[in-house]
């Protein structure tokens, strides 16, 4: 028996096309580098996908309004024609994305140029072995003593035999870096224009001739659902806007609040009022990334409600080779508030898929030329497109087909060998789930794919430790008849499989386990219907039964790939 018919790797060549599958759609902040995220889009335009819903923090807010006012990706920004958004918004008043920020542009450029200059400077001071010497004597009691003292013992000898004119003019110098400190503390740039930027293309996007753009009247003009997240600092929490949430907040607001880079810009100030409250309270926001800086954990309950959707959460990260080099402490900080531990990102969310969006463009490279911009679309489309089809689309369903083609070819096959009579054009002889194992998880499996069940149990989890899964999965496979431990209710047997991907080990008893660190996979063979009585009444007839179709099952799913292609499509479980 063999599924030779069936070449998954044809699902991931780029003709290889799907249309209408929903997905919600989250984007991370990432300063200039969220230009990347124009190609995850244009992906997800080009595979025909069906968006639900759309979530975003800073550069991802602006993003996700865009992507909600029903802007593709080509109106963004179109490598080929040269052609973006700011040249026709607002009646082109823009042109570069640094106009948005007049004449405070040069302070943030003067900003980037620092931390070049700290970048140098700290890379001197790890070649000349500095760095070691410091951190050897910062690290010991009596060395921090001995840098203190010395501190204080300079400033003395600064105070007594300093002239005092150019101790006036030291202290001059030092109260003008306090006011430079100040203003970079309450930021160098004003978010206005952005606002009002993203205002206008809310509106030009649904055709609404007003302005101060609500989320409820975003969705009653046809907008998508929207969520953004801000740092509210007033009230010292997370600020989730929706139309759920804030249904008349003004969504260039809301999103002027979560793109608030410290330093970098100004924090945002505005009134507005959650659901249920009558009045407006005026509250001031910073970037959200310091909160949450992709937020797909947003569309739980939307997922719940629609357990078809899957959440494609789009991030930003430098390329591999740039970012295995050791930054400085202040591209460091700045990255951790742009970006942020994908793991927490993640955390507890089933059906999400994880796209990274490569940028070589760095959070402050607003000038950066169409040409730069444009390679950055294109990998991100590129990779975006591999990956959707990976986790969502093509693969998945190429599995399906395979568990269905299973289905037939080894159902027929039995019946012959056992004489039995078909049921019936719609009643197979059994029905087929698999159990996959998550990247990140490690003590249990849940239901990726069903063929041939009318009531589903995707997302079910069995421990690795306690349950006739995880025996499967351990080298002990059985099959039962009912029982309290069975997967689906309706069955009146079932029978477990692993699927191994790697040759699995062979103890002194002659069983299996698997190869150290493989990720679990289980075929979870059942039926509702009850075999003939000759099979079912007869135990060694039974059991001759469940080792013929184990053992072909195993033949046909231990071909080269395929439990390989079980694992990584699971993803999105």
């Amino acid at each position: 028996m063999t599924n030779s018919d069936i070449d998954i790797d044809d699902a991931l060549k780029p003709e290889a096309l799907t249309t209408g599958r929903s997905v919600f759609l989250a984007f991370q902040g990432g300063g200039a580098r969220g230009i990347a995220h124009v190609g995850g889009l244009s992906a997800v335009n080009n595979l025909n996908l069906t968006i639900s819903g759309v979530a975003g923090t800073s550069a991802g807010a602006i993003m996700a309004a865009l992507v909600a006012a029903h802007y593709r990706a080509d109106a963004l920004f179109n490598p080929e024609a040269r052609t973006h958004l700011l040249q026709s918004v607002a009646n082109g008043r823009y042109q570069r994305a640094t106009a948005l920020f007049g004449k405070d542009w040069s302070a943030i450029r003067t900003l980037r140029r620092a931390a070049g200059i700290g970048k140098a400077i700290a890379g001197w001071v790890k070649t000349s072995g500095l760095d070691l010497i410091w951190s050897q004597v910062w690290s010991q009691r009596k060395g921090k003593a001995a840098v203190v003292a010395a501190g204080l013992v300079l400033a003395l000898m600064v105070v007594w035999h300093v002239p005092r004119p150019a101790l006036a003019v030291l202290l001059a110098l030092l109260a003008g870096l306090g006011w430079v400190a100040i203003r970079y503390l309450k930021g160098l740039a004003s978010l206005r224009e952005v606002r009002e930027l993203v205002d206008v293309a809310i509106a030009e996007g649904l055709n609404i001739k007003s302005r101060e753009i609500t989320f409820e009247q975003m969705m009653e003009h046809g907008g998508l659902p929207l969520k953004l997240v801000a740092t509210n600092v007033s009230g010292k929490s997370l600020e989730l806007f929706s139309v759920e949430t804030t249904p008349t907040a003004v969504v260039a607001d809301a999103v002027a609040a979560s793109i608030c880079l410290p330093i970098v810009f100004q924090p945002w100030t505005f009134a507005f009022a959650r659901r249920g409250q009558d009045e407006k309270v005026e509250q001031q926001f910073i970037d959200g990334g310091l909160v949450s800086n992709l937020p797909a954990w947003t569309f739980d309950e939307d997922r719940a409600l629609q357990p078809d959707t899957v959440t494609v959460a789009f991030g930003l990260q430098p390329p591999r080779s740039a970012e295995d080099a050791k930054p400085n402490w202040f591209t460091a900080a700045l990255q951790t508030v742009v970006a942020g531990p994908p793991e927490v990102h993640f955390r507890g969310i089933d059906r999400m898929v994880h796209v990274p969006l490569e940028s070589a463009i760095t959070v402050l490279d607003f000038d950066a030329d169409l040409d730069t911009l444009g390679k950055d679309v294109e990998k991100a489309r590129s990779d975006a497109t591999l990956q959707i089809k990976l986790h969502v689309t093509a693969v998945p369903e190429a599995v399906r087909q395979v568990l269905a083609d299973l289905q037939e070819q080894l159902g027929g096959a039995l019946r012959e060998v056992f004489g039995l009579e078909a049921p019936g054009v719609d009643e197979p002889l059994f029905r087929i789930a698999l159990a996959i194992q998550k990247p990140t998880d490690r003590k249990s499996l849940a239901i990726a794919y069903e063929v041939g069940h009318p009531v589903s149990q995707r997302g079910v989890r069995f421990g690795l430790a306690a349950s006739d899964v995880g025996a499967a999965w351990q080298g002990n496979p059985r099959v039962s008849r009912v029982s309290d431990e069975q997967v689906y209710k309706d069955a009146v047997w079932t029978g477990y499989v692993p699927v191994y991907d790697r040759e699995p080990l062979e103890s002194d008893d002659g069983s299996l386990t698997p190869a150290p660190g493989e990720a679990a996979v289980v075929a979870v063979f059942d039926s509702a219907r009850p075999l003939p009585a000759r099979i079912w009444d007869d135990r060694d007839e039974f059991e001759d039964f469940w080792l013929q179709l184990s053992e072909a099952a195993s033949e046909f799913l231990a071909q080269p790939d395929v439990g390989q292609y079980f694992r990584r499509s699971a993803a999105w479980v």
